[in-house]
């Protein structure tokens, strides 16, 4: 935490990687822009970054927000958990929010430093959003997400994986990229297919003259993987 003093007025913040929150105006900023935190968002990211790498439990976060006596459910963490981690993903961040199946949420920076690509902004921004918001979305609840950019060649790897609630099968990986696809029929009606939001990720990133491949290495879980060039 840092404490800087203006003007008679001290201000403190907590910063980790490229982020930053400021605990008088709930403002959670990167270099890439800013958000303004509602309340209990802002007490949930103030309590990983004041834990950096450590398991938080659900219920933790529930006693520390609502109370020991609400009555709130689980699920209503995972629901503000998804809501940090699209503002994590519209920042830029270089850190992010893992889960811990049955146990909690714990945040790790996972990019490597010194990173550059050439490309639309704008539209790198939605290929992040729209891979960790598919992560979310077919992952169980508790389920293990993970993202990762690294250095390959001249340009950039990013990986986004998930567990997934139903076994993936390889032969219908390269699918996945179609417009509103559907993996069977079980999926398409609890989840309502993939969508359009893969077909949208392979346009940009086909745009940037970069590549785009689905893998599951063991049938249980899906990696997104995009090369950009530099």
């Amino acid at each position: 935490m840092t404490r800087s003093q203006t003007g008679g007025q001290v201000t403190s913040r907590l910063t980790l990687g490229n982020i930053t929150l400021d605990q008088t105006t709930f403002e959670l900023s990167s270099p890439a822009g800013s958000f303004r935190l509602a309340n209990k968002e802002y007490q949930m990211m103030e309590l990983l970054l004041r834990n950096p790498r450590q398991l938080i439990p659900t219920e933790r976060f529930l006693e520390r927000i609502w109370g020991y006596d609400s009555e709130v459910e689980l699920s209503v963490v995972w629901v503000y958990i998804s809501y940090l981690r699209k503002k994590l993903a519209a920042l830029q961040a270089d850190i992010q929010i893992k889960a811990k199946r049955n146990a909690g949420y714990s945040l790790e920076v996972s990019v490597q430093p010194m990173l550059s690509c050439t490309g639309d902004e704008k539209a790198i921004r939605q290929l992040i959003s729209i891979l960790l918001d598919n992560a979310l979305k077919y992952s169980p609840q508790g389920g293990k997400l993970a993202l990762k950019l690294e250095k390959q060649g001249r340009g950039a790897l990013l990986t986004v994986s998930n567990t997934t609630a139903q076994p993936m099968e390889r032969d219908k990986l390269s699918h996945l990229f179609d417009r509103f696809y559907r993996t069977d029929q079980s999926r398409s009606s609890q989840t309502g297919g993939y969508g359009l939001g893969l077909s949208i990720a392979r346009s940009i990133v086909l745009a940037h003259k970069g590549k785009i491949r689905a893998e599951s290495p063991d049938g249980t879980s899906l990696s997104v993987a995009v090369t950009l060039p530099g």
